[in-house]
């Protein structure tokens, strides 16, 4: 396995060349997966934006390895409806005039939609409603079916020469659909009337996690799904699927940021591989940054190749000017403002060449999981 840090120019993979690559916004704050299939084909899954040019992060990096990417994308995914899932997963949609789009059932139905249409009403500023209420535009302007995923639904299925690729949804549980149909009716019945913003509860209980298989290579993209104290939601749901049975994961994209309420060791010792690689985001919003130190000695305790997009700490403030810090000041405002420098962990690895094995490289802010302990020292 080769690991580099680069700055190198990207280059397009070949039609045997699988590719995983995971982005973050560099601010801790932005999740978005990109993955070439083969043959052309490739799957989107969540979206950030770069906070300059407003332009989703996969798009940017497809614009700059391919001229043409409105007929290569196929599928793009939304996990979950969390804002930083999601942002400008809508134009993703727009530019990509053979893309299928997907989202968990649970947020398929009737009542979800006209949930969204009364908060689109009074001008919410929550992205996710928003990118939701523009997909839904798109749809009924394209005159296309959002797909539905849920356990055990195979989402792709092809041949790449003599290698044959899978991708399944694992996840959400029929009883996760179940349980968020209600909350959906309930927060209908409660805003439907009045001037509330929508909140979200538990989005990542219907968080999709995908399995993708390229003969004996499995790789596991875990969202933001969590563990719960039931058999029938949350990750133990997930280990009684059929699709995962038999499977270990080479690739981890470690679900929600790394955190305590994610981690299962259940999932390790029995579908992931000893010596795996393993990706993750970082989550710099709020009192709690994620991964937290405990969390990143848990991640290096199963693997040292363990990548993130950016580290939580360390970013630098820029200097203000002196009256507007007198502005500030008087005020008594506390403004920090970070330059933006996005993260990417690219995975690939050549089919067409045997015994070829997964190399990685870095980008932007991205960083070997265990150079951030020293932070903390």
């Amino acid at each position: 396995m080769g690991v580099k840090s680069t700055t190198q120019k990207h280059s397009y993979p070949g039609a045997a060349e699988i590719e995983v690559s995971l982005f973050g916004s560099g601010f801790g704050y932005g999740e978005s997966i990109l993955v070439h299939l083969g043959n052309d084909n490739w799957m989107v899954v969540d979206s950030c934006k770069n906070p300059n040019t407003k332009e989703p992060l996969v798009l940017e990096y497809l614009k700059n390895i391919s001229p043409n990417l409105s007929r290569k994308i196929k599928y793009i995914v939304a996990t979950h409806w969390h804002d930083d899932h999601i942002g400008g997963i809508a134009q993703i949609l727009d530019e990509s005039l053979e893309g299928k789009f997907c989202v968990s059932s649970a947020l398929h139905s009737d009542e979800f939609f006209t949930l969204i249409q009364y908060d689109d009403k009074i001008k919410s500023v929550n992205s996710g409603v928003v990118e939701f209420n523009k997909i839904a535009a798109i749809a009924t302007e394209r005159k296309i079916t959002i797909k539905q995923l849920k356990e055990d639904h195979l989402i792709h299925n092809d041949n790449v020469g003599k290698n044959n690729i899978s991708v399944f949804a694992l996840s959400p549980s029929d009883a996760s659909i179940s349980y968020s149909q209600k909350e959906i009716i309930s927060l209908l019945s409660e805003y439907k009337n009045s001037n509330k913003v929508i909140s979200k509860t538990k989005p990542n209980d219907n968080s999709i996690v995908i399995l993708i298989n390229i003969n004996s290579d499995s790789i596991l993209l875990g969202a933001d799904l969590e563990n719960r104290n039931d058999k029938v939601t949350g990750w133990e749901a997930v280990f009684k699927t059929q699709s995962i049975k038999g499977k270990k994961a080479k690739i981890f994209k470690i679900p929600h940021h790394g955190s305590e309420t994610s981690y299962n060791s259940d999932l390790h010792s029995s579908f992931i591989e000893n010596d795996h690689i393993s990706m993750l985001t970082p989550f710099n919003r709020g009192r709690k940054k994620l991964p937290t130190k405990n969390d990143i000695e848990k991640i290096l305790s199963h693997t040292a190749k363990s990548f993130i997009t950016s580290s939580t700490h360390g970013l630098k403030i820029k200097k203000r000017n002196i009256k507007v810090n007198k502005i500030l000041n008087d005020f008594d405002f506390l403004v920090k403002e970070y330059p933006f420098e996005y993260g990417h962990i690219r995975i690939r690895k050549d089919f067409s060449v045997k015994n070829s094995d997964w190399k990685i490289d870095l980008f932007g802010n991205a960083i070997c999981l265990k150079e951030i302990l020293a932070e903390y020292k």
